[in-house]
């Protein structure tokens, strides 16, 4: 795909071509985001500068690569995240687990923090909160700790650590959102943009996230979980492999994704 760089050409006209590879909804989301403005004049003459940017992004998405590893930014409950090559890129679904939280947690802890995009935006809900983010990838805790500052969110730590192991103390709210796709899994050529230590995992890895938490009390923990894992999760569960008083899982959309939330017997 190659484009003719013109001295002078309308941002319409550009739409008009680019539309002939892409939906015209997607170009326009694109260049939005590159231009960071919601709405743009059809008429407004595009350097070649743009006009290069333009077509670069488009010529990458032809190549499935996601908007959000070429812009590096993705939206996540109404903020906009840095994010990289080193990180899950934010999805809506996970979203989800924020609504189901049912208390006003003083202390949040979220195993994988990834970009940080659910933590960060849990402490934008809950300011007063104190949180630490864990992830075992030091690439990822960097993406999470610039976009605490982008978010001006000071009330966190960010720590590299296998899961919750050597990890001491109470907190009231806890996230996880493990790794849980099979490596058998037919996967688009965007899913495979993402980083492996965050995409593949197996109900073992769910087991060695409780295991992890054996120092750890909590009141509310909320975790994103596939259908086919849930039968031996609860089996762990059932088990008491973390101490808990109740548990359900609710389906996220209508998707084969779940969250599981596991309430704490004290009383908040």
């Amino acid at each position: 795909m190659t484009y003719n760089i013109k001295s002078k050409i309308l941002f319409k006209e550009w739409i008009a071509n680019a539309s002939k590879v892409l939906p015209v909804s997607e170009c326009m989301y694109i260049a939005r985001s590159l231009f960071e403005i919601d709405v743009i004049d059809p008429n407004i003459v595009l350097p070649k500068a743009c006009q290069i940017g333009l077509d670069w992004v488009l010529y990458l998405r032809t190549q499935n690569t996601p908007l959000a590893k070429i812009i590096e930014k993705k939206y996540f409950h109404n903020y906009c995240f840095y994010t990289n090559e080193h990180t899950l890129d934010p999805r809506c679904e996970t979203e989800i687990l924020l609504e189901n939280v049912s208390i006003k947690p003083r202390t949040i802890l979220e195993l994988g923090v990834g970009s940080g995009c659910l933590i960060l935006s849990a402490m934008k809900i809950y300011p007063k909160a104190l949180g630490l983010g864990i992830d075992i990838s030091e690439n990822a805790l960097k993406v999470a700790q610039h976009n605490a500052e982008i978010l001006q969110v000071k009330k966190i730590e960010f720590k590299q650590n296998n899961w919750a192991h050597g990890i001491k103390g109470h907190f009231d709210l806890i996230f996880a959102n493990p790794p849980y796709i099979s490596r058998n899994a037919t996967l688009s050529q965007e899913t495979l943009h993402d980083p492996e230590l965050a995409l593949f995992g197996d109900a073992q890895t769910y087991e060695e996230m409780f295991k992890s938490m054996q120092d750890i009390e909590f009141y509310e923990m909320l975790v994103e979980i596939p259908q086919n894992l849930i039968d031996e999760v609860e089996t762990m569960l059932k088990q008491k492999i973390i101490s808990h008083h109740s548990y359900k899982f609710t389906p996220i959309f209508d998707s084969q994704i779940f969250v599981l939330k596991i309430e704490n017997s004290r009383n908040f």
